[in-house]
């Protein structure tokens, strides 16, 4: 098995995804406006035509996208804006998915003097989300991997530890997400072989 550490220069965001979608969708609402399929697929990435369909799918039987047509082409519209785009499971429910490190990284912009785990964990639990040990410390350590929060007082043990979000890693309300990505890697030349795309992980 061999490792590399990859240097990321720059991102493009793929336009693509529940999100993306959203937004397009979002844009095409205002003012009572509404947008076929055809008309979002023309605004994204080719080859994402099916994910298109089922992210209307689903937010139509959820409830916050309306369909205005009783025969095709259908034109849709958000029945309720907001912005971010809402996040639902497969059983047509709000999902929690993500909640948790959004709850963590809400608790560790307002915790300016810093924080311990055991102090993470129980500001970012809600009645809805339990932030458990294990997952507040492994988001913990990325976060210091990346340099986004650093270690002020460094104990024996990773309890002991306190932890505090660096100015220059504040950078807004939405929360660093986990991503994973598969690529080829060619040890002749110790490069990346074409694009890289990386996708939000599940958990």
């Amino acid at each position: 098995m061999s490792a590399v550490n990859l240097l990321v220069q720059g991102v493009r965001p793929v336009r693509a995804g529940r999100d993306y979608f959203w937004q397009k969708l979002l844009e095409a609402s205002r003012d009572g406006g509404s947008a076929t399929v055809k008309e979002l697929r023309g605004v994204c990435d080719p080859g994402h035509d099916e994910a298109l369909r089922s992210f209307l799918a689903r937010m139509y039987d959820a409830g916050h996208v309306e369909r205005l047509d009783d025969r095709p082409p259908y034109r849709f519209r958000i029945s309720s804006p907001q912005r971010d785009c809402p996040v639902i499971s497969g059983d047509g429910k709000p999902s929690l998915k993500g909640r948790a490190q959004q709850q963590m990284w809400n608790v560790m912009r307002r915790a300016r003097l810093g924080f311990t785990v055991e102090q993470l964990m129980i500001d970012a639990t809600t009645d809805d989300v339990v932030v458990g040990f294990e997952t507040a410390i492994s988001y913990l350590r990325l976060l210091v991997r990346a340099g986004v929060v650093k270690i002020t007082s460094n104990g024996r043990k990773p309890a002991d530890r306190v932890f505090v979000l660096t100015g220059s890693g504040n950078t807004g309300s939405k929360a660093p997400r986990r991503m994973r990505a598969a690529f080829m890697y060619d040890p002749n030349t110790c490069s990346v072989l074409g694009e890289v795309v990386a996708e939000e992980e599940r958990s």
